[in-house]
C-alpha cells in the first residue's frame, strides 16, 4: 500500500510494474522525500526465560539465596538503558512468570506439546522489540528487572545485555521489488552538485569504498552473499559502467604464483617458469559475473554493494550516504572470510575422518 503510493500515476489496484513505465526521477524524488519524513524503525526478537543457577537449585549448594529465591514472580517489568544513538525503548510488562521446577511439579499448565517446561509459556516469553535508531550504531543495551514474589515482596536485578548489531539494521528499500534496479542506478551514479535539488534528493554526502577478497573457488563466497544478503539483493539487470579493476592481470598473477609453487615443489626453488616470464604470458580473460545489493538503513540512509566476481577474486564496491558505515565494512567481510575457512577446515575434517572410517 505504501509502496505503491510511491509510484505517480499507478493505480492501486495494478499488479504488474514495469520501470519503463514510470516517471523513475518522480518516483524516486517521492521515496527520499517519504524516507526523510517518516524514520522507519527495526525489529527484534527478545527471549525471556525463567532460569535458577544449577547451584541454587541444588539443596547441597543453594543455602539461604536458594531458598529465598521465588520460584514465581508476578508483574515483571523489563526495562532497557538509554542510548544516545537509539529512541528510549518502552518497558515491557509480563504479568507471570515461573521456573521449570514449578511446572514439573504440576503447578501450572505445559508449557507446550512436547511437554518441554522451558520454551514456552509460562517460563519463557518471545517478545519483539521494536526499536527506533536515532543514528545506525551498533548498540548494546543493559536490561534490567522489577517483580513480586507471591508474598507481595519486591525484587530488583538485570540480565545479560541485549545486542544490536550491524546487521540488524539492515532493511529492504521501502519500493517495490521491480524499482530496486533504476532506484540502485539513480542513488550509484549520483554525485552531489551542490544544488539545491540535488540536496533535496540527496541530502548527505555519498561516500565510496573498495574491497577486493581473494578466493580460492567463487563458488566460496556467492553463497555467502545470498546466506546474509539475500532480501536486499537486487532481481534482474542493472545498467552500470564496467568494472574497472583489472581481472585479467589478477588471473595472470593467481597463474604466475601457481607456476612459482609448482616449480617450488620440483625443486627447482621457483626460479625457473615453465610458460615463461609474467610479461610473455598470454593474455587471459576471465569471466566475471556482477551482483548488486541495496540496503535500507535506518532511520534514513542506504548502503548499496557492487560484486563484482571471477573465479579466484571479488570486487565489492560500496557506496553510502552516512560515511562512518564504512568502518563497519571490514569486520563484515572478514567474518565471511573466516566462515569460509571454518567451512572448508570442516569439510577437510570430515574427509580425514570419513577415510579413517573407511580403513
Amino acid at each position: 500500500g505504501d509502496q505503491n503510493a510511491l509510484v505517480a500515476g499507478v493505480e492501486t489496484t495494478q499488479v504488474s510494474l514495469d520501470p519503463a513505465q514510470f516517471p523513475m526521477d518522480d518516483v524516486i524524488r517521492r521515496y527520499v522525500s517519504h524516507v526523510q519524513e517518516t524514520p522507519a524503525s527495526i525489529r527484534l526478537p527478545f527471549v525471556l526465560r525463567y532460569k535458577i543457577p544449577e547451584l541454587l537449585n541444588n539443596p547441597g549448594t543453594a543455602g539461604w539465596w536458594g531458598q529465598c529465591t521465588p520460584r514465581e514472580v508476578f508483574a515483571v517489568e523489563v526495562s532497557f538503558s538509554s542510548s544516545e544513538h537509539f529512541v528510549p525503548v518502552d518497558p515491557i510488562g509480563i504479568p507471570f512468570i515461573c521456573s521449570p521446577a514449578q511446572v514439573d511439579a504440576g503447578e501450572t499448565e505445559k508449557a507446550n506439546d512436547n511437554g518441554d517446561p522451558t520454551e514456552g509459556f509460562p517460563c519463557m516469553y518471545k517478545l519483539l522489540l521494536r526499536l527506533q535508531p536515532i543514528s545506525p550504531v551498533p548498540t548494546a543495551f543493559d536490561v534490567y528487572l522489577t517483580f513480586n514474589d507471591a508474598a507481595g515482596h519486591t525484587y530488583f536485578g538485570s540480565v545479560e545485555t541485549f545486542t544490536v548489531e550491524f546487521q540488524d539494521l539492515f532493511l529492504p528499500v521501502r519500493l517495490p521489488v521491480p524499482l530496486w534496479a533504476p532506484l540502485f542506478q539513480k542513488i550509484w551514479k549520483h554525485e552531489r552538485s551542490g544544488t539545491a535539488e540535488e540536496k533535496q534528493l540527496f541530502p548527505h554526502r555519498a561516500c565510496r569504498s573498495v574491497k577486493v577478497i581473494d578466493m580460492e573457488d567463487k563458488t566460496d563466497i556467492k553463497p555467502l552473499i545470498t546466506q546474509n544478503l539475500g532480501p536486499f539483493i537486487v532481481p534482474g539487470e542493472v545498467d552500470l559502467e564496467d568494472e574497472d579493476f583489472d581481472f585479467e592481470q589478477e588471473a595472470e598473477f593467481s597463474a604466475y604464483k601457481a607456476d612459482q609453487v609448482h616449480e617450488l615443489k620440483r625443486g627447482t626453488g621457483g626460479r625457473r617458469l615453465v610458460h615463461g616470464d609474467l610479461s610473455s604470458r598470454k593474455r587471459l580473460k576471465p569471466h566475471v559475473e556482477a551482483t548488486c545489493v541495496i540496503i535500507f538503513i535506518p532511520p534514513r540512509h542506504h548502503l548499496l554493494l557492487r560484486f563484482a566476481m571471477s573465479a579466484k577474486t571479488c570486487v565489492v564496491r560500496v557506496w553510502t550516504d552516512r560515511s562512518h558505515l564504512l568502518s563497519y565494512m571490514d569486520a563484515l567481510f572478514n567474518s565471511w572470510i573466516a566462515r569460509i575457512h571454518r567451512d572448508r577446515e570442516g569439510s577437510l575434517l570430515a574427509g580425514v575422518l570419513s577415510d579413517h572410517d573407511g580403513q
